[in-house]
């Protein structure tokens, strides 16, 4: 077994040991360093495994690590994370991975990761998954002790809030003409790239692509509509038959928007799709993880994230070109 650089020279024979996104960015020649294993004991050289990474926010990540099944258990994977990882110590970063536990070959990859050195931290956003059939339009903490979901949105701490002993301004029920939520497909394009634009500008949570993205289903996606104005949305990706994705949620009222809009998206799912269908929602805020844990069952938390602050040792250069397939 042979240890090379990957380059956009031979990333064709290591294209399948990455995710299609990190093979392209390879072969556009961005600043990303890869190894690849390759299995030298035939007539034709053949890849094994790959692992890939960037430095990104103060850290070098591993965008994807990978050995072919048979080449497994044998030290190929341990090795390919310590050229990696000697590569990346002259520059004293530390070194993370993050990614979607969803199997069982996940669970052995943070079994990996722990038994050689590093820690698990808790995720900045999680994704979560709970079947289909684990959606309930009625929450599962009691009423009487729930505050009303249904009120406009009030900002906790207004800028010119005082210590005072005034009391506070009454809360106003919302009513229904307030807003209305609709699916994309009932929304003018024109609103849906203004709110893309927007999205974009203020970094808010947005599918890759944007609204009007061709992976975003206009037909199961929801918006909050104020007026011709999209105030919220909660963009749908339909992964395959048994696996749907909430890519993004967001509202510019989450107090009084937020609830009603995922349980009308939830409730057109259940009538669209089996019970067993895995919903997968990203939780990019504090009120759709409270919606998750009142009206989504049980969820799995998938989201897992490792680091490791590397003790220094030799570089590995990235500026061999590369060993031909």
């Amino acid at each position: 077994m042979e240890y090379t650089a990957i380059t956009k020279e031979n990333i064709e024979g290591f294209k399948f040991t990455m995710i299609p996104e990190v093979a392209a960015a390879i072969k556009r020649g961005e600043d990303i360093g890869a190894i690849g294993l390759i299995d030298d004991s035939g007539e034709m050289p053949a890849a094994a495994g790959s692992i890939v990474g960037a430095a990104m926010d103060g850290a070098f990540h591993i965008l994807s690590i990978y050995v072919e099944k048979k080449y497994r258990s044998h030290g190929y994977g341990s090795r390919l994370l310590e050229l990696f990882e000697e590569h990346v110590e002259e520059y004293d970063l530390p070194i993370s991975l993050d990614f979607l536990s969803t199997t069982y070959e996940h669970v052995g990859l943070e079994i990996f990761l722990l038994n050689r050195g590093y820690e698990e931290l808790d995720p900045e956003y999680q994704m979560v998954r709970f079947f289909l059939s684990g959606f309930s339009e009625t929450p599962t903490e009691d009423p009487a002790d729930a505050p009303s979901r249904i009120m406009h949105y009030v900002d906790p701490e207004p800028d010119d809030a005082d210590d005072g002993d005034e009391a506070p301004a009454p809360v106003t029920p919302a009513s229904e003409d307030d807003f209305r939520i609709c699916s994309f497909g009932e929304i003018p394009e024109e609103s849906l790239r203004n709110a893309s634009v927007m999205a974009r500008d203020e970094d808010l949570p947005r599918p890759e692509g944007g609204l009007l993205s061709e992976s975003v289903s206009r037909e199961c996606s929801m918006g909050v509509m104020v007026g011709n104005e999209l105030k919220g949305y909660a963009t749908v990706e339909l992964l395959s038959e048994k696996k749907v994705l909430i890519s993004s949620v967001w509202c510019e009222a989450p107090g009084t928007q937020l609830e009603p809009m995922l349980l009308k998206l939830l409730s057109a799912l259940k009538e669209r799709f089996e019970p067993d269908t895995y919903i997968y929602l990203s939780v990019d805020s504090d009120p759709v993880g409270e919606f998750a844990g009142r009206f989504c069952g049980s969820p799995e938390f998938l989201s897992r994230v490792f680091i490791k602050y590397p003790d220094r040792m030799p570089v590995l250069s990235f500026t061999d070109p590369g060993k031909e397939l």
